[in-house]
């Protein structure tokens, strides 16, 4: 029994595109064609392309594995503040998530350290200056 196939003019043009390729490609030279495709991988590779980046020269490959990476750093960054986060208020104020509060307390020496050494250290430079 002969099916009736719905008519789908991207079917005829993507097999016509194939053809086309096919031939056109089987007419260029063995040899001239891995030249071609030689060329291509060199020049992706190569490291001469201006970044956005001053003057720091990045190859194609290199700019694609960059966002390729950020792309990947940015959900698991995401998946790891989402453990910390919080969306519960009381009084107005959003209520510290439990393991945020686990960690700070475990670590809040070298946080203290950390956000008050260089201001003591300015005082006292400053006072040294003025020779208290």
């Amino acid at each position: 029994m002969n099916e009736i196939h719905k008519f789908d003019s991207s079917v005829i043009m993507k097999n016509v595109k194939e053809k086309i390729k096919d031939t056109f490609v089987g007419l260029i030279p063995e040899e001239h064609w891995l030249g071609m495709c030689q060329k291509e991988i060199d020049d992706f590779f190569r490291e001469d392309r201006k970044s956005r980046n001053n003057d720091i020269y990045l190859s194609n490959f290199s700019i694609v594995c960059n966002e390729v990476l950020k792309e990947l750093s940015k959900e698991k960054i995401k998946l790891f503040l989402e453990q910390y986060s919080s969306s519960i208020w009381n009084n107005n104020q959003i209520v510290p998530n439990e393991m945020l509060v686990d960690l700070l307390k475990k670590h809040a020496n070298e946080i203290f350290v950390a956000t008050f050494a260089n201001m003591f250290q300015s005082v006292i430079s400053s006072m040294q200056q003025r020779n208290y």
